[in-house]
């Protein structure tokens, strides 16, 4: 069954014990399967898609070879839900070209990168799933060898909203506002964004993030990221999925670009 998109992130769904519970979002496949005492995920990628459903199977359907995580019950709940969360590590972000931005000129962009998932078994306060990625990701280094992060490396490009937005199910677009109010052009080669800070709503085909304006300045450090209450204005309809576990209005980094600023090593491992 295809549904829409706020539907598969805002409601409940039933599982029977005699059927195994298959859900595509985007590239990421998802199975659950229900006994009397115990619920069982397993997950694998598969190809790029525009689809977001779920059916029901039978198990002799179910790929023989995926690994199932189990999860225990004096009685298991006949319910589950998914959750949407973000990167579980900051990402960087290379935009296709690199962009020149002028003194007191700014620049919107749109970042899109995949969600993570977790499972909510119950209602109220039913267990929730470690979650998991879906996508796999390439790690990255970002900043200098004393103060840098791990970091996972975005290798779908950075667009604009005038060129128009190419996202999956599973994944999240997250609207940039870059503004430099220092004295010299700021080349954007890469761009590190903390997740932690995002909230995320359920669009008519993907996810959306709070938006982020971020502004350079001459102060140190000179990165100030600002994350805005309310939703992003793209879309109208939107509804709130996660709320943020870290918050902020306001935040400041030192090392946010590429290696034109600041003391930048990168080394990047294929996955």
């Amino acid at each position: 069954m295809t549904m829409d998109n706020q539907q598969l992130w805002t409601q409940f769904f039933q599982a029977e014990p005699d059927r195994v519970v298959f859900l595509r979002l985007g590239r990421f496949k998802l199975w659950l399967a229900r006994a009397e005492r115990e619920w069982a995920l397993a997950f694998a990628e598969g190809s790029d898609t525009d689809l977001h459903s779920i059916s029901r199977v039978p198990m002799d359907v179910v790929p023989a070879d995926l690994k199932w995580v189990r999860y225990g019950f004096r009685k298991a709940p006949n319910v589950f839900k998914v959750l949407p969360r973000t990167p579980d590590r900051p990402i960087v972000l290379r935009p296709p070209d690199l962009i020149h931005l002028p003194p007191g000129e700014s620049v919107p962009v749109c970042a899109v990168f995949p969600a993570r998932v977790a499972i909510q078994f119950g209602e109220g306060s039913g267990c929730e799933t470690d979650s998991v990625q879906t996508q796999v990701l390439s790690d990255t280094w970002f900043g200098s060898r004393e103060e840098g992060h791990l970091c996972y490396a975005i290798e779908h490009p950075v667009g604009d909203f005038e060129s128009g937005i190419e996202a999956q199910p599973n994944e999240i677009v997250c609207p940039v506002q870059i503004e430099n109010q220092t004295k010299e052009d700021l080349v954007f080669e890469r761009l590190c964004l903390r997740t932690r800070h995002l909230s995320l709503f359920a669009g008519r085909n993907h996810l959306w993030s709070t938006p982020v304006h971020i502004r350079y300045t001459e102060g140190d450090p000179p990165a100030r990221f600002d994350y805005p209450v309310q939703p992003p204005s793209l879309e109208k309809g939107l509804r709130r999925v996660y709320q943020a576990e870290q918050p902020e209005e306001k935040v400041f980094h030192r090392f946010v670009f590429g290696r034109t600023f600041g003391a930048d090593f990168q080394a990047q491992v294929r996955k």
